[in-house]
């Protein structure tokens, strides 16, 4: 988990829309495997009639993969601003380029006088 904590990081810092849609696919097969473990924690109640600690074990797992697929949640959040940002800091490059080469064309028609 520390990886996809530090992708997310990366691509808000760095405004890396690539890793941004990485993250954002990885909370897809995050959702995926979820469903297929609490499926599979459904099946171990349901067929086996797991003993008390079998069934502490199952509810834990249980409440695990809720968790984590909430922090995927969060990072697929994480990494949507990032792509905002990047789209806003590439407007913002693009406006100061054209603010710097209008402050250009009043100076040489300032010399031109």
């Amino acid at each position: 988990m520390g990886g996809h904590r530090r992708q997310r990081r990366q691509a808000l810092v760095e405004f890396d829309d690539e890793l941004a849609q990485t993250v954002i696919a990885n909370d897809r097969q995050i959702n995926h495997m979820d469903v297929a473990v609490d499926g599979a924690c459904t099946e171990v109640l349901v067929r086996r009639q797991p003993t008390a600690s079998d069934l502490r074990l199952v509810l834990a797992v249980i409440r695990t993969i809720n968790d984590l697929e909430r922090i995927g949640d969060e990072a697929k959040h994480v990494a949507k601003i990032a792509l905002r940002l990047a789209d806003k800091a590439a407007m913002h490059n693009r406006l100061s380029s054209i603010q710097r080469m209008g402050e250009k064309v009043k100076q040489m028609l300032l010399k031109v006088k």
